[in-house]
């Protein structure tokens, strides 16, 4: 699709665009104002997991903190601690209520760890959060002093069976003795190297200090490993001393002084963006999806010919239907009228190596036009100087003397039915009627008859319209559609040309196809489709501007 094709798209869906970005964002506000309010709060907690190692116990691992977040947020999802925190609460807040309002997050690389609480007043939102808190450093203390207490009692069972507590005590007195002794010797064997360092150099003093850093270095080893075995029997010695992971309220959740949701602005623009993508897409697919002619640039890819005219749509304006349908020489400086001068000039100019003195109008299917076209394009040939006549071959549904005003009691059928006389040409003479159109004069239909195909192929409408061709300078002959009966197949092998009416926005493609297969099977001479009741904003630049010139001329 070309730009102009996007264009055209645009405005002709542009009421379902306009609706939905209407429907779109209302529909959004209506939903949001009856929607209740979201309260978020959030306080933060500090945690402080526990280390093994007592002689480094404040360099704990950012792996640590982050396996004991994710353990705590597992943990307040559990309905065992949802529980204590609606009993905390006693507000008839239930269990349900917790888990759903309750959210946690751990800052990575750090040792924060957010709790948030929603509800629907700020108020309640922010004694959940603060109370979540509360609760879990209570529960998480209590439960690791019971965990200690536990294993400081069976620790104290085992020794009590075994002796083992007073062999444990004595160990630790001459550990920490010894602890004293080498620190003592660390102290003094870094007091004599530095009195050496300030002496003055020889082989004797330097002798002396090498000797000394080698003393330091054996009782530092030494006192190393004291210091190793006198913590390990700690640790072993009293595990009711030793650290727990903790957590500490750094900051308490506020009260929160707006709502996070709904938020009627937002929702409102993301409707319209998402009402205007899905109206947009629509109006393509409906696009897609329509399988009837809009522009003569379609007509023209699938017809395989060029278009001879446009026609555009003659707007309530114009005045009475009969006016409208011989708009060429009611509103001779109409837009309309002057297509029609265009396709006369077309048809002229398309049977230059072959002059047209017969042209049938037919369509793919009924309302397409054809009567209205064979009747104005009749006009301006006849406006032209040339004497016409106007055929109406439609007998199933005649209706050329119904927008003429003229009798239909007698007509082509009248004359096919009539058996052959001498003065047949003079019959037919007196059975064409004059209009008020100087030059045109017209053969209705007569009675319908029961057979109107077997009429249509007789000898003697044959032979009609041969006189009517050695009569008159043009005949214009209106038939039924090609795509539903034969009779204009019929009559297509009668003329020197046809036309196809294809109706804008209506006609199928596939019926347009069928109606010229039906025409060339029997070796019709086409000139080519004429697209009607075209709408000047799908009918491209040329064509709107010649509307807008001729409707205010």
């Amino acid at each position: 699709m070309n730009m102009h094709a996007y264009y055209r798209v645009f405005w002709k869906r542009l009421w379902l665009i306009l609706l939905a970005s209407l429907i779109g964002p209302g529909v959004a506000l209506f939903v949001t104002a009856n929607l209740p309010p979201k309260y978020v709060t959030t306080a933060t907690l500090m945690l402080n997991p526990a280390n093994p190692n007592l002689l480094l116990p404040y360099q704990v691992s950012a792996s640590t903190v982050e396996a004991l977040s994710n353990t705590y947020s597992q943990f307040m999802k559990t309905r065992a601690f949802a529980t204590l925190v609606s009993d905390a609460l006693n507000d008839g807040t239930t269990v349900e209520q917790v888990l759903a309002s309750l959210s946690t997050q751990y800052i990575g690389g750090t040792q924060f760890f957010k709790i948030s609480a929603t509800a629907t007043s700020p108020e309640t939102a922010q004694k959940r959060a603060n109370t979540v808190a509360q609760v879990f450093i209570q529960e998480n203390v209590a439960r690791q002093k019971a965990r200690q207490e536990q294993m400081a009692t069976q620790q104290k069972a085992s020794d009590s069976a075994t002796g083992a507590q007073q062999q444990k005590l004595t160990l630790l007195q001459k550990l920490e003795d010894e602890q004293k002794y080498y620190e003592a010797q660390t102290a003094a064997l870094r007091g004599r190297i530095t009195g050496l360092e300030a002496q003055p150099f020889s082989d004797t003093q330097q002798k002396d200090l090498l000797s000394t850093r080698q003393q330091l270095i054996d009782v530092e080893n030494l006192q190393m490993k004291v210091i190793t075995s006198l913590v390990e029997l700690q640790s072993k010695q009293s595990t009711t001393s030793a650290p727990i992971d903790t957590a500490v309220v750094i900051d308490e959740a506020p009260l929160p002084s707006h709502p996070v949701s709904p938020d009627p602005l937002r929702n409102a623009l993301y409707a319209l963006v998402l009402s205007l993508a899905a109206a947009i897409s629509g109006a393509f697919l409906l696009e897609h999806l329509d399988f009837t002619f809009k522009t003569p640039e379609e007509l023209n890819q699938v017809y395989g010919m060029a278009t001879l005219g446009v026609l555009l749509r003659i707007g309530r304006e114009a005045g009475a239907a009969t006016v409208r349908e011989k708009i060429v020489s009611s509103e001779p400086r109409s837009s309309v009228a002057e297509a029609f001068r265009t396709l006369r000039t077309n048809v002229q100019f398309a049977s230059l190596e072959k002059p047209v003195r017969s042209l049938l109008i037919t369509s793919a299917a009924p309302a397409e036009g054809k009567t209205f076209t064979a009747m104005n394009l009749a006009i301006a040939m006849a406006q032209t100087g040339k004497q016409v006549t106007l055929v109406d071959c439609d007998l199933r549904r005649p209706s050329v003397h119904k927008l003429l005003g003229l009798s239909n009691d007698v007509g082509i059928t009248t004359l096919a039915l009539e058996n052959q006389m001498s003065d047949g040409h003079q019959r037919l003479i007196e059975t064409l009627q004059s209009t008020e159109v100087e030059g045109l004069k017209v053969l209705t239909s007569g009675p319908q008859p029961p057979n109107p195909s077997e009429v249509l192929g007789s000898k003697r409408v044959e032979e009609i319209l041969r006189e009517l061709r050695d009569s008159s300078d043009v005949v214009i002959i209106d038939s039924p559609p090609a795509a539903m009966v034969t009779d204009a197949a019929i009559l297509a092998t009668k003329v020197d040309a046809v036309l196809q009416i294809v109706r804008a926005g209506t006609t199928r493609r596939d019926m347009v196809a069928k109606g010229r297969e039906n025409l060339t099977k029997v070796g019709a001479r086409v000139l080519g489709p004429v697209l009607n009741r075209v709408q000047a904003r799908d009918s491209g630049y040329q064509y709107r501007y010649y509307y807008r010139y001729y409707r205010n001329a």
